[in-house]
């Protein structure tokens, strides 16, 4: 079984992410420690798809770089399986 969302949403975008074995827990469920590990990995690919990713500890452009404030979690079981659905949202672009 894996975790399901609706392939388009109103609001944001849906970063398909690789679970790997060692994110899961005894009974193959998604361990909590790893919820910020599937957050990277879906920020750096969606990143890299639009051509800003990092080449030798070096970004590709000078734009590479974002920081995320905050991120929230919703309760979606997530069990062993290729890939989890992890929706991204923009709350808020640019400086104070």
């Amino acid at each position: 079984m894996t975790a399901t969302l609706p392939m388009t949403v109103e609001f944001g975008h849906i970063e398909r992410t690789p679970v790997h074995f060692d994110d899961m827990d005894a009974m193959g469920v998604l361990h909590n420690a790893r919820y910020g590990v599937l957050v990277e990995r879906a920020v750096v690919a969606f990143w890299t798809r639009h051509g800003h990713s990092f080449h030798g500890s070096r970004p590709t452009t000078p734009d590479a770089f974002s920081m995320v404030k905050e991120y929230w979690f919703g309760n979606i079981p997530v069990l062993a399986g290729p890939r989890c659905p992890c929706l991204m949202d923009l709350g808020r672009f640019g400086s104070p």
